[in-house]
């Protein structure tokens, strides 16, 4: 079993339908969101080999031409599986779920936004480097719009 998924299988109490490749799935339409928008900013910015393409992270993003659960797929212009897909959400969903464990925590705080925005503007360190220079950059605001919804829809 891949490390990816037992991480998924780790976090699956979240939902009580069954998701791709049997795993149980969040019942929930941020994973719409994750896929159409989310998805690609980390696919162009994150998947690398690397950074986030690399297992041993604790993010892991599958995305083509760079990561993917079959090596084979690598160099293929196959769309990302359903299970690739799946594990991309559950990963990242992990970091809007931890926010729930801190008082008055909100998108801003999700490490998904900190770590890669520049110190200077208020991230983190990110061993990847600075991703976002300022909160209003395109990306940033899909991310962060997409960790606002899901907080919304989980309160």
């Amino acid at each position: 079993m891949s490390a990816g998924l037992m991480f998924a299988l780790a976090f699956a109490p979240l939902g009580c339908v069954t998701g791709p490749g049997g795993s149980p799935a969040v019942t929930s339409p941020d994973l719409e969101q994750f896929v159409a928008e989310v998805q690609p900013v980390f696919a162009s910015s994150c998947a690398n080999a690397t950074c986030h393409g690399d297992p041993a992270r604790p993010l892991e993003i599958y995305a083509v031409h760079n990561h993917r659960l079959d090596p084979d797929d690598v160099y293929l212009d196959a769309d990302l599986s359903e299970d690739e897909l799946w594990l991309n959400y559950v990963g990242a969903r992990t970091f809007i779920d931890e926010l729930r464990w801190l008082d008055g925590a909100d998108a801003d705080d999700s490490a998904l936004l900190t770590k890669p925005l520049d110190p200077a503007a208020g991230g983190a360190e990110h061993t990847g480097g600075v991703q976002f220079f300022d909160a209003g950059e395109r990306d940033y605001a899909i991310i962060r719009a997409w960790i606002a919804d899901a907080l919304q829809e989980d309160s």
